[in-house]
C-alpha cells in the first residue's frame, strides 16, 4: 500500500525477499537460516495480532502482554530477519559450489527467474492494455521485481567460474599443455586469474544490487513523508503560541495551557516553552485520564493516544464544541489559559481575552500556582480512588485538599508564602513560610520514585487531589526539595552493569578457549 497508513505497511523490498529465498540453499549455515526463518514466521504471526491465533493465546498465557498496544510493530523483527537472510543469500551467490545440486539447481533457478520476469511484464502490459493506465505501485513493483530477477540471473550465469575440471574453463588446455616443471606455476596463474574474474563480476553484482536496493526502498519509503521547510511546519498555530508565550511571561515554570481542539500543536509548545495539560501521549496514567475527563467536561472513555480522546471520524477542531470545562480543576493543574477553535459559553472562571483567527483564548481566573498551601484536608484511605475522586468534585481546591492515607486538617486559610526556587523534570525546590500547620500542594503528578526532604529531613509525599503531590508542613520556614530517585532505575543500572561485565568475561573466555 504505497503511500498508505504506515502502521499497516509490510513492504520489505523485492530484492531482499529474492536474496532471502536463496539463503534456504545455504548448506553451511542451515542452523542460522532455520533460526531466522522461524523468527520471521513467529514475528509475522505475532504482528497480525487478533487476526492470527498466536497473539490471543500468548495474551492469556503471558502476564503483562495485554499492555502491548500495537502488536503490528513487531514487524521490524521480520524486516531484521529478512535482512540477515538476504545477506546469507548474497553469500550463496558469492561462493562457487555453495548451491546444492550444482548446475542443475542454477538452471532451475534461472528458469524460474525468467518466468517471473515474463509474468511481471505480462501483468503490467495486460493492465496497461485493458485500462490504458498503469498504477505507480504496480509499475514500480514490476520494474524492481524484474530488475532483481535479472541480477539474480546475472549472478548465477556469470558470478562464478569453475577452476578444476570444467571443460568450459579456458585454462584447462594451458594446464594440460604445460610441462611438468611449469605446471604448478601455470596452475597458480590460472586460479589467480579466475579469482580476479569472479571478484570483478561479484563486485559489479554487489554494486548493482546496492543501487537497486536503495532505489526500491527509497521509492516505497519516500511516499511516507513530506518534506517541509521550518517556516511551513511551524506556521499553523504560531500566532497562538506567540501570544501565549507573551501572556505567560518569563516565569519558571510557566503556567500551563489546555486546548480541547488541539489549537496549540505540541512542537510549537516545545519551541516556546509552553507547558500543556493535553496533547498526544500514548503512555498515560489512568488517574490522569480520569482527572482530565472531569476537568475537561467530556464523557468519552476508553484508551486513545490523545488527551482529550478524539472520536474517530470527527473534526478534531470542533469535536468538543459545547463541552463545559471545570475551571477550578483545570486551575488545580496551574492551567491559566484555554485555547479552543470554538467559543466556550457560560463557564465560571473563564474569561475571553483574545481571538486570533478561529482560535478563542480564555484566561482561567481560578488558576492556582504550581505550589501552594492549604490548611483544610480531607483524608481518605490510601488507594481509595473512588473516594478521592468523589471528594475532589465537592471541595474548593484553593482552600481544601483530599489526601490518601494522610491526616485531616481543619485550619483556617492563612496568607502563606510559597515560591518555586528551582524547577527541572527530575528536581523541584520550593520555599514556603507557614503561619500554622498546613499541606504543601505541588501541582505535579504523583508517581512512585519521587522523594522529598523538608529542611534536610526526608518526609513522605502523599497522593493529593487524586493525581498531585502533597507534603505536610509545620508552621515556620521550609525549604522542600523533591528528587526523582526510583529504586527501579538503580536496580536496572545494576543489572545492566552485571550483564555487560558477564558479556565481557564470556568474550574473553571464548577467545582464550579458541586459542
Amino acid at each position: 500500500d504505497r503511500g498508505g497508513f504506515h502502521e499497516w505497511m509490510t513492504y520489505l523490498g523485492i530484492l531482499p525477499l529474492l536474496l532471502a529465498s536463496l539463503a534456504l540453499f545455504a548448506r553451511s549455515r542451515w542452523r542460522q537460516t532455520g533460526f531466522l526463518v522461524a523468527l520471521a514466521l513467529f514475528a509475522t504471526l505475532f504482528a497480525l495480532g487478533a487476526n492470527a491465533p498466536l497473539f490471543p493465546v500468548l495474551v492469556r498465557v503471558l502476564p503483562g502482554l495485554s499492555w502491548l498496544r500495537v502488536p503490528a510493530r513487531l514487524w521490524f523483527v521480520v524486516a531484521f530477519a529478512v535482512a540477515l537472510l538476504a545477506g546469507h543469500g548474497v553469500e550463496v551467490l558469492s561462493r562457487p559450489g555453495a548451491l546444492p545440486g550444482g548446475q542443475a539447481t542454477r538452471r532451475v533457478i534461472t528458469l524460474v527467474a525468467v518466468g517471473g520476469i515474463a509474468f511481471c511484464l505480462l501483468l503490467a502490459g495486460g493492465f496497461l492494455a485493458m485500462y490504458h493506465t498503469l498504477p505507480a505501485t504496480l509499475g514500480g513493483l514490476a520494474v524492481f521485481a524484474s530488475g532483481g530477477l535479472l541480477l539474480l540471473i546475472y549472478s548465477l550465469r556469470f558470478g562464478s567460474v569453475k577452476t578444476e575440471s570444467d571443460p568450459m574453463c579456458p585454462f584447462d588446455s594451458l594446464r594440460r599443455a604445460a610441462c611438468s616443471v611449469l605446471r604448478p606455476l601455470a596452475h597458480y596463474a590460472a586460479r589467480t586469474t579466475v579469482r580476479q574474474q569472479i571478484k570483478g563480476r561479484m563486485w559489479l553484482f554487489r554494486t548493482l544490487t546496492l543501487v537497486l536496493l536503495v532505489a526500491d526502498l527509497w521509492w516505497m519509503d519516500s511516499s511516507l513523508f513530506t518534506v517541509r521547510s521550518p517556516e511551513e511546519a511551524f506556521a499553523p498555530g504560531r500566532d497562538v503560541a506567540v501570544y501565549l508565550a507573551q501572556a505567560t511571561g518569563p516565569t519558571s515554570p510557566p503556567p500551563r495551557i489546555y486546548s480541547p481542539s488541539y489549537s496549540l500543536p505540541q512542537h510549537l509548545g516545545a519551541l516556546y516553552d509552553l507547558h500543556q495539560v493535553d496533547g498526544v501521549d500514548p503512555t498515560q496514567l489512568a488517574r490522569y485520564v480520569a482527572f482530565m475527563r472531569l476537568a475537561g467536561g467530556y464523557s468519552e472513555r476508553g484508551y486513545a493516544v490523545t488527551i482529550p480522546p478524539f472520536p474517530e471520524g470527527v473534526d478534531i477542531a470542533t469535536a468538543y464544541r459545547g463541552v463545559r470545562p471545570d475551571a477550578a480543576l483545570l486551575g488545580l493543574l496551574d492551567c491559566r489559559f484555554v485555547a479552543a477553535e470554538f467559543p466556550i459559553q457560560q463557564v465560571a472562571g473563564l474569561t475571553l481575552r483574545r481571538q486570533l483567527g478561529t482560535t478563542y483564548i480564555y484566561e482561567n481566573e481560578r488558576a492556582l500556582p504550581r505550589a501552594f498551601v492549604v490548611h483544610r484536608v480531607r483524608a481518605v484511605a490510601d488507594g481509595d480512588e473512588k473516594g478521592a475522586l468523589a471528594a475532589l468534585e465537592e471541595l474548593n481546591p484553593a482552600l481544601e485538599a483530599v489526601v490518601e492515607g494522610g491526616k485531616e486538617l481543619a485550619g483556617a486559610a492563612e496568607p502563606d508564602q510559597t515560591q518555586i526556587v528551582s524547577y527541572s523534570p527530575n528536581h523541584v525546590t520550593v520555599a514556603a513560610e507557614l503561619a500554622t500547620p498546613g499541606l504543601l500542594v505541588i501541582s505535579e503528578i504523583w508517581y512512585p520514585g519521587w522523594r522529598a526532604w523538608d529542611n534536610g529531613r526526608e518526609v513522605p509525599i502523599y497522593r493529593t487531589d487524586y493525581v498531585l503531590r502533597g507534603i505536610y508542613l509545620e508552621a515556620g520556614r521550609h525549604t522542600v526539595e523533591l528528587n526523582y530517585d526510583p529504586v527501579s532505575l538503580k536496580a536496572g543500572g545494576a543489572i545492566s552493569t552485571l550483564a555487560w561485565v558477564g558479556l565481557g568475561v564470556a568474550l574473553v573466555w571464548l577467545r582464550r578457549r579458541g586459542r
